[in-house]
C-alpha cells in the first residue's frame, strides 16, 4: 500500500478486513485484546505479546494508507473506531452477501440424496462445514456432539471441510467416529447438496469476520447453532430457529461445549415437536443481499 501511495500518488485504495492478526492468537477475546492494547508501552506485554503488537502497528499503518476502510461486521467496525483511531467518515460497514436466493429441494430430492448417501430417513443431519481446527471449534463441536448422540442416537455429524491430520482428528472422533461422515473438501455443488438435506447447521467459530458458511446455512432455510464468538455474534441472534452458545473462557473449553450441547439440544427438540417445515426461518436481512452490498460499494467508490 506505501508502494502504490508512492508510485500512484492519485490513486484510491480501498482496504477491506477478511481478517486480523489478533483473532486467530486469541481466539477472538476482543475484550483480551483491548487489555493488552492498552497496556502496549509495559515491557511485559511487549516482551509477551511482540507478534500481536507488530501486527497491530502493521494493521494501523494499513489504515493510515487506505482511503476507505471497509469492515465486514459491526465488531470490527466498533474496534477500528474506539481503538484504532480511525476517523469515522473512512470506515463503511458492507458485510458479505449472497449472490442469489437458494431454491429449496423437493422432500423427494432430498430422500434421494439420503438413500445415496445411505442415510436413514429419521436421522437427524448436523451439518459442519469449515476447516477442522480450535479456532473454527471443530474440537467442541466433536465434544459437544458426543453428549448429544447420547440423547439423540439418531443423529449424524456431517463434517464438509479439509484437515492436515486425519490421525488426530478420527482419534478425538472416538468412539463417535461411526456417526460422523467425513465429505472432505467438496465442491460448491456438492456443498449444497448437504446444505439441503441437513436439520441443523453448527457455526460453532471462536470468530469470524462474516461468515459465508452462515449466510449459506441461512439462505438454505437451516436452523442453526451458533457461537457467540467475535463477529459471528453479529450475524446470530437468538431466535426461534437460532441458538447461541456462550463461548465464556476459552481456557475452560468444557463450559462453551456444554453450551454447545444445550443448544443443540434444543433445537432438535424444537423439530422434533414442530418439524423443521414449520419452524420460520427467515432469509437474511437485506444487508447480506447482493443487491445492497453492490449500492454500499457504488457508493463506496463515488465517495472516494
Amino acid at each position: 500500500m506505501k508502494t502504490i501511495r508512492e508510485s500512484h500518488p492519485l490513486s484510491k485504495q480501498i482496504y477491506v478486513i477478511h481478517d486480523m492478526a489478533w483473532t486467530l492468537h486469541l481466539f477472538g477475546d476482543v475484550d483480551r485484546y483491548i487489555r493488552i492494547l492498552k497496556q502496549k508501552n509495559r515491557k511485559y506485554v511487549v516482551e509477551r505479546y511482540a507478534y500481536l503488537l507488530e501486527a497491530y502497528r502493521e494493521e494501523v499503518e494499513m489504515c493510515r494508507y487506505a482511503d476507505r476502510v471497509v469492515c465486514l461486521s459491526e465488531d470490527t467496525y466498533r474496534l477500528l473506531e474506539t481503538c484504532y483511531s480511525e476517523e469515522q467518515d473512512k470506515l463503511r460497514l458492507i458485510p458479505n452477501a449472497l449472490f442469489e436466493r437458494t431454491v429449496l429441494w423437493s422432500e423427494k430430492q432430498k430422500k434421494a440424496f439420503r438413500k445415496k448417501m445411505m442415510l436413514p430417513d429419521d436421522e437427524k443431519i448436523l451439518l459442519y462445514v469449515g476447516r477442522m481446527t480450535e479456532q473454527k471449534g471443530f474440537m467442541a463441536c466433536i465434544n459437544a456432539f458426543k453428549e448429544i448422540v447420547k440423547v439423540y442416537p439418531m443423529s449424524r455429524l456431517a463434517v464438509v471441510g479439509t484437515t492436515g491430520n486425519w490421525d488426530f482428528v478420527r482419534k478425538i472422533c472416538y468412539p463417535v467416529l461411526a456417526k460422523v461422515h467425513f465429505t472432505g473438501a467438496l465442491s460448491s455443488e456438492e456443498v449444497d447438496k448437504w446444505y439441503q438435506i441437513s436439520d441443523i447447521g453448527l457455526l460453532p467459530s471462536y470468530t469470524e469476520q462474516c461468515s459465508y458458511v452462515g449466510l449459506e446455512m441461512i439462505a438454505h432455510r437451516l436452523p442453526v447453532v451458533a457461537s457467540d464468538g467475535f463477529g459471528v455474534r453479529c450475524m446470530f441472534q437468538k431466535q426461534e430457529y437460532v441458538r447461541v452458545a456462550h463461548i465464556g473462557d476459552i481456557n475452560q473449553a468444557d463450559g462453551f461445549k456444554d453450551e454447545l450441547v444445550m443448544a443443540t439440544l434444543s433445537l432438535l427438540r424444537s423439530l422434533d415437536e414442530r418439524g423443521k417445515t414449520n419452524i420460520d426461518v427467515t432469509y437474511p436481512n437485506e444487508n447480506y443481499l447482493t443487491d445492497k452490498g453492490r449500492r454500499l460499494y457504488l457508493m463506496l467508490f463515488e465517495d472516494c
